[in-house]
């Protein structure tokens, strides 16, 4: 198992969508960042789901989790698009009635794959 850190960058105008780094290149933005950098980190192969991803904002951990996990999850949004704090499954290219902010998942990029796990499936 491996950590995988994401830095969590301020944002420009103090609210919306926060913008994410992972070894100090920008991944995207998002609402849920932690969810939607899981997805990239998996999407992208640099991440097996059992690894943990951790995003900090400076030196302070805000918050962790597996990332097979965290990939699931998104945050929901109400109608006048602001999060709450009500999790739902994440599904690819859902559409919440006008489009949700939340949902999103930063556009994968390309990378190496990652390599066979020893001695584990």
């Amino acid at each position: 198992m491996s950590d995988h850190r994401i830095g969590l960058l301020p944002l420009p105008k103090r609210h919306g969508k926060t913008p994410m780094a992972y070894n100090g290149k920008a991944i995207g933005v998002s609402n849920s960042p932690l969810y939607a950098a899981a997805r990239w980190l998996l999407d992208n192969g640099l991440a097996w789901p059992d690894d943990m991803v951790l995003a900090y904002r400076g030196e302070t951990l805000c918050i962790s989790g597996k990332a097979g996990e965290l990939a699931k999850w998104t945050v929901e949004e109400n109608k006048l698009g602001n999060p709450s704090l009500v999790l739902r499954h994440w599904k690819a290219f859902q559409t919440l009635g006008e489009g949700s902010l939340a949902a999103e998942t930063p556009a994968p990029v390309h990378s190496r794959a990652l390599p066979a796990r020893e001695g584990g499936s």
